[in-house]
């Protein structure tokens, strides 16, 4: 017996030593959030891109999470519902990771994906704990500052539609305080913790408008070439920095939003107070043009498997998404 034990224990000694010589690996979790009337499975391409990418990065181990809730029409509850069912599906996974240690977190949202974890920021427990570290957040073609700039037969639509049973889409045409609150100083505050703030903005989208999506009044802010080599084929055309001391005059931005025949005195008040809120913070503004344009731009960007069975329009901008986020991987 006493062999055994003196066995047991040199094997024991044995293991603890090799897990102490075995390199550790900071967790790294990208939180992907799809838009309105959305799925998972938008973001497969990313995934599988993230996944081959991931390998190549030393040190880190990177995970993907995406709540399996609020799809589809369960995204017509508002954005704050579906930030709140998120939020807590986050909360209760990160749970046992940021009780082992300290990870880094990236968010990456689609469309009204981009809102909701903007609004998660003031909800979600995981994220403002001590072991967060807040790496990255990325915002493919979401309306900041609304849809309103959609074309005036899209806003027909979309307005009785919000009545009768969408509170999202009333959220989304500033028929209430939402998008405001969520622009308020506290989630500022947070999101100004990001080490990186990204949007990818559609240069052209009938669903989503430039100017919203990339936090600009338009000709002025274009971006200008991008400073890398990329393939002369991509979709990814301009990027350029958006810094607080370039904000643009209060008379711009409100002649930028403006030109719309429903832009009433109120939503003038409510997007100036937005963007100005949100230009208080650094942002890097990637530019996308596809060579088809429109709606299914909206969804080209993320290469959506979902609308397209072979979605090769977006692989670029998909792939251009993945690297981004694996070169900021445990820095």
């Amino acid at each position: 017996k006493a062999t055994v034990s003196v066995l047991y224990c040199c094997i024991f000694a044995s293991a603890a030593r090799l897990a102490a010589s075995m390199p550790h690996l900071r967790k790294h979790v990208v939180v992907l959030q799809h838009g309105s009337h959305g799925c998972t499975d938008d973001f497969k391409t990313i995934i599988n891109k993230l996944r081959t990418d991931a390998e190549k990065v030393k040190d880190v181990e990177l995970i993907t999470w995406a709540s399996n809730t609020c799809s589809w029409f369960g995204t017509d509850v508002g954005i704050m519902k579906v930030a709140e069912t998120v939020s807590s599906e986050l909360d209760e996974y990160l749970d046992p990771h940021l009780k082992e240690s300290q990870i880094d977190i990236t968010l990456v949202g689609h469309s009204m994906g981009g809102l909701i974890l903007r609004a998660m920021l003031g909800m979600s427990q995981s994220l403002s704990h001590p072991n967060t570290n807040l790496h990255t957040y990325i915002s493919i073609a979401s309306p900041h500052l609304g849809i309103r700039q959609m074309t005036w037969w899209m806003r027909a639509l979309a307005y009785p539609f919000g009545l009768l049973r969408s509170t999202t889409c009333l959220d989304l045409l500033q028929a209430n305080d939402c998008l405001s609150e969520i622009s308020n100083e506290r989630h500022i505050e947070i999101l100004k913790r990001f080490n990186r703030r990204i949007l990818y903005s559609n240069m052209y989208d009938h669903l989503v408008s430039y100017n919203t999506s990339s936090l600009t009044v338009g000709v002025n802010e274009e971006p200008a070439a991008l400073p890398v080599e990329v393939d002369p084929h991509s979709d990814i055309k301009k990027e350029t920095t958006l810094r607080p001391d370039e904000l643009p005059k209060d008379s711009e931005i409100l002649n930028s939003f403006s030109s719309y025949s429903d832009f009433t005195s109120s939503c003038s008040k409510k997007v100036l107070s937005q963007f100005k809120s949100l230009r208080q913070l650094e942002w890097s503004l990637i530019g996308v043009d596809f060579s088809r344009r429109g709606a299914l731009a909206h969804y080209d960007i993320i290469a959506s498997p979902t609308l397209m069975k072979n979605p090769i329009h977006g692989q670029h901008s998909a792939s251009h998404i993945s690297d981004t986020i694996c070169r900021g991987l445990g820095c």
